[in-house]
C-alpha cells in the first residue's frame, strides 16, 4: 500500500513541475505583453543568409545601426559556417572518389585477364549459378581452366565486392559494373 501511496505523490510532483513552466510562460508573456509588442514593432528589416525580410512596424520606426550590424555579423557567420560545411562535403566527395579509383588501379593489378573477361560474362547474363558458373566458364577461353582457378576467380570477384551471391545466384554488384566501365570492358 505504500509504494502506491508514494507512486500517487511523486505522480502529483511530477505533475506540478510539468504544469508549473506553462504558467510562469503565459504569466511572464501576460505582464511583458507591451514591451514585447515595443520590441517586434521596431524591427523593420533583416537579413539572415541570403534572405532579407521586412516586417510592417510604425510609421518612422527603424533599426539602429548596431543593431543591423549585428544582425549581419550574425548572418555573415552562419553563412561562413554554411561555406566550410559545404567545403568539407567537397573534400569528402574528392577523398570518396580518389578512394575508388585506388581500389580499382589495385583491383585491375590483382585481376588477370581471365577474371575480368569472366566478371564481363557475368555481367551479361542476368540468372546464373554458381554451379553453372562452374561448369560452363571453361567456354568463354580457347583452353581449359582447373576447377581451382575458377574457385580462386570466384573467391577474388566475391570477395572485393564484384559480384553477389544470394540463394547460389550470381550477379554483377554495382562496384563491379563501375570496376568494368573503368577498366574500359
Amino acid at each position: 500500500m505504500a509504494l502506491i501511496k508514494d507512486f500517487f505523490v511523486y505522480l502529483k510532483d511530477l505533475l506540478q513541475v510539468i504544469l508549473v513552466w506553462p504558467f510562469a510562460a503565459i504569466l511572464t508573456i501576460f505582464f511583458l505583453k507591451e514591451s514585447i509588442q515595443n520590441f517586434l514593432n521596431n524591427i523593420v528589416k533583416f537579413k539572415i543568409w541570403s534572405n532579407e525580410f521586412q516586417l510592417q512596424g510604425k510609421e518612422g520606426s527603424i533599426i539602429s545601426d548596431v543593431q543591423t550590424k549585428a544582425i549581419e555579423s550574425f548572418a555573415q557567420d552562419e553563412l561562413k559556417e554554411e561555406k566550410s560545411k559545404a567545403n568539407n562535403q567537397d573534400l569528402i566527395d574528392k577523398l570518396t572518389r580518389e578512394s575508388i579509383e585506388n581500389e580499382f588501379r589495385y583491383l585491375n593489378i590483382l585481376t588477370v585477364p581471365r577474371t575480368k573477361t569472366i566478371l564481363k560474362w557475368i555481367s551479361w547474363l542476368w540468372n546464373m549459378t554458381k554451379d553453372a558458373f562452374m561448369e560452363h566458364s571453361h567456354t568463354l577461353f580457347w583452353t581449359e581452366i582447373l576447377r581451382s582457378e575458377l574457385v580462386a576467380i570466384h573467391s577474388i570477384l566475391l570477395g572485393n565486392w564484384l559480384i553477389s551471391e544470394q540463394n547460389n545466384q550470381l550477379s554483377i554488384t554495382e562496384k563491379g559494373k563501375a570496376f568494368l566501365s573503368y577498366i574500359g570492358m
